[in-house]
């Protein structure tokens, strides 16, 4: 369960980037939302956020560094050991969810995302309980 989230969204889509910041800032009034179009340099660019992110949404198919590339980055950091880890896909067949579970993430949305419903996918993600709806 995730309290206080402070989120980050990496995806190399300009319009995906700005639906996500609105739905996340004026839907939802969260205040700690940093938007990434690319993953250049991404260790550096999330170590430097203050606060630190604990909410990791994550385009798979992104560079120079993909989704999955992110995620072990994340997961071999001790400081984002209790974070959330969220796919945000546009390319994922059925089969491949299953990668993404191996993997490590805690839940996959399909792009594009659906305004009227991420609100309650997210507050159930953060809640704890599992979301996929991939396919």
């Amino acid at each position: 369960m995730i309290e206080n989230p402070v989120f980050v969204y990496v995806d190399d889509d300009p319009i995906s980037c700005r639906v996500m910041d609105m739905i996340l800032r004026r839907g939802m009034h969260y205040e700690h939302v940093t938007i990434m179009q690319d993953s250049t340099d991404f260790m550096d660019r999330i170590q430097a956020l203050s606060p630190r992110p604990n909410v990791f949404l994550l385009d798979i198919r992104v560079d120079p560094i993909d989704g999955f590339e992110m995620l072990k980055l994340l997961q071999s950091n001790p400081d984002y050991a209790k974070s959330l880890f969220v796919a945000i896909t546009a390319s994922v067949m059925s089969d491949e969810v299953d990668k993404l579970k191996d993997a490590g993430f805690d839940g996959g949305i399909s792009k594009p995302v659906k305004q009227r419903d991420f609100p309650e996918q997210m507050k159930a993600l953060l809640s704890g309980e599992s979301v996929w709806l991939i396919g």
